[in-house]
């Protein structure tokens, strides 16, 4: 059976669909914060369009470090939508659940990415490049991600 969509492009058709609709939810603080449809779209695209601008392109490699949240999942679509590869790593601070960097089968091992998301202290993550190892861009929520923690 062939797939003829990808999953950027079925986050993309949500989005124009079901816009207005809850597609996840992340607890902030104790208190449920959803993102709609059009929301997880926004945020994906808008860091798609600062991963373009810092360099990474069409067969480029993501390693993504961070625990489940939004984000995360922002990030890899994001390197989908450029025709990239995600790679998960768990976060080395503990508590992720994506896969641990220090397993020797890990994708990250055998084909080092060319930029790596890395979480910081406002929740926003910051990516860097391999190829110069300096800090090329930070994704910043939209002013529209107003509750609380989402800065």
């Amino acid at each position: 059976m062939a797939i003829d969509i990808t999953l950027p492009q079925l986050l993309r058709r949500n989005a124009a669909t079901m816009g207005s609709r809850q597609a996840m939810r992340e607890k902030e603080r104790g208190i449920w914060q959803p993102y709609t449809w059009r929301q997880y779209w926004e945020e994906t695209r808008e860091f798609a369009a600062g991963l373009a601008a810092a360099g990474f392109k069409a067969g480029d490699k993501l390693a993504v470090i961070g625990e489940n949240r939004p984000h995360l999942y922002f990030a890899q679509l994001a390197a989908m939508c450029l025709g990239g590869v995600a790679v998960p790593v768990a976060d080395p601070r503990g508590g992720g659940d994506t896969h641990p960097a220090h397993d020797p089968r890990h994708p990250a091992r055998s084909a080092p990415p060319a930029f790596t998301t890395l979480p910081r202290a406002s929740g926003s993550p910051s990516v860097c490049s391999a190829r110069n190892d300096t800090p090329a861009w930070e994704h910043r929520p939209s002013s529209r991600s107003t509750a609380p923690g989402r800065h």
